[in-house]
């Protein structure tokens, strides 16, 4: 679980400048924001449903109730994110495959839905996780995210 969190901050300082930088901003660009947001950190949650999205879809293609649930729902995060931060979908789109090579979600995911390694299996926990809590719990979680339109956070993160 660690591991994931540590490589979830990781996507999200990979996309970000350095703190010297000057820049711009303008519908091209992706500078996630570290503050602390008090309703949630909607970039957190979206790197952390990302995964598990990509490993549900891989290892448990079966599920497709849920998994249709888990696509709305990043699609919901989506088009919060593209509508409250200077971004397009083309910039999204590509920090989310940065953040699944990051996460190594992507590395070698069809074997890792045997969790033969610690980090699979903290992968694998999550998606069953949420899968048990159900899509309904999935969704009532993201409508209090996203209730206030505001420019998404990474913070607090887990």
């Amino acid at each position: 679980m660690l591991r994931l969190f540590l490589a979830v901050c990781c996507v999200a300082s990979v996309m970000t400048q350095p703190a010297g930088a000057q820049a711009l901003l303008n519908r091209d660009s992706w500078r996630p924001s570290f503050e602390n947001d008090p309703q949630g950190g909607v970039l957190c949650v979206w790197s952390i449903y990302i995964s598990i999205q990509r490993i549900g879809a891989v290892c448990f293609p079966e599920e497709t109730a849920f998994q249709t649930a888990l696509d709305e729902t990043v699609r919901r995060m989506d088009d919060f994110i593209i509508a409250n931060m200077p971004t397009t979908r083309e910039v999204l789109d590509a920090a989310r495959r940065e953040g699944l090579r990051m996460s190594g979600t992507d590395e070698i995911v069809p074997q890792r839905c045997r969790g033969s390694d610690r980090r699979a299996r903290d992968m694998l926990n999550m998606y069953r996780h949420s899968r048990m809590s159900g899509a309904d719990s999935m969704r009532a979680e993201v409508d209090r995210l996203l209730a206030t339109p505001r420019r998404p956070s990474m913070n607090p993160c887990l």
